[in-house]
């Protein structure tokens, strides 16, 4: 019975309007299906079917979440897909489904290449981030993304996710609390704090940020600060005690 609920819920997204009031009712009734649905949906990343079949696929996969993860072949082999749409949902439903995406790697980065949308540029270095240090060939690629204050943040994360040895991302860092984009001063901000540096130089600056003119760097300055300044103690206790 559940096969052929299924398999009713599927025929529904073809023959219904896209995005009409049944067809969403569909797609919702195969998110809630779970990963009885999966193979099911795996066929309907098909790049012959139309856009909205493989959109209403992609979103019910990324709704599914881990039990999906047999998908992402699939899922990957659209992400050239000429509607950006598609490419939207294909790349969200990767990011959710928690899959092993090293196989995607050459994928990715021919993407981020070509793709010219900042939002599919921003999940593209999400998916990098995923991938971690099997993704450590991505960094000359990463470049282009810190120029830009749209990827600034989520470029500076895939960096240090590809390589965990980032203290030559301190002086860009350092360099970006004083540009003239407040998003990537706070991002700048925001990283140093995460990375805990306890350099001088470092924290000489986030002192000098948390005193500016731009309440929102003042903020992220003060709250890196705390983060780098705690550990900094906690370090302090534990050379006291050994």
């Amino acid at each position: 019975m559940r096969n052929e609920y299924i398999a009713h819920l599927i025929h529904r997204l073809s023959v219904y309007r896209p995005y009409s009031t049944e067809w969403w009712d569909a797609e919702q009734g195969l998110e809630h299906s779970g990963d009885l649905a999966v193979p099911e949906l795996i066929k309907l990343l098909d790049p012959k079917n139309p856009g909205f079949i493989l959109r209403a696929a992609a979103i019910s996969l990324e709704a599914i979440g881990s039990p999906a993860r047999k998908a992402a072949p699939a899922l990957v082999s659209l992400m050239t897909y000429p509607d950006s749409m598609v490419r939207n949902d294909v790349q969200r439903a990767l990011l959710k489904i928690n899959a092993k995406l090293a196989f995607a790697l050459p994928a990715i980065l021919e993407r981020l290449q070509q793709e010219n949308l900042p939002g599919l540029r921003r999940e593209l270095l999400r998916l990098l981030e995923k991938i971690g240090p099997l993704a450590s060939e991505a960094r000359r690629y990463l470049i282009p993304a810190l120029t830009d204050p749209y990827t600034f943040e989520d470029a500076i994360i895939a960096l240090r996710s590809v390589n965990p040895d980032t203290s030559a991302l301190i002086p860009l860092l350092l360099k970006s609390l004083d540009h003239s984009e407040s998003s990537m001063r706070h991002a700048a901000a925001r990283a140093l704090g995460k990375m805990r540096v306890q350099e001088p130089s470092v924290i000489d600056a986030l002192q000098k940020a948390s005193l500016g003119y731009d309440p929102g760097l003042r903020h992220e300055a003060r709250q890196a600060l705390a983060k780098i300044l705690k550990v900094k103690k906690r370090s302090k206790r534990d050379l006291r005690k050994g």
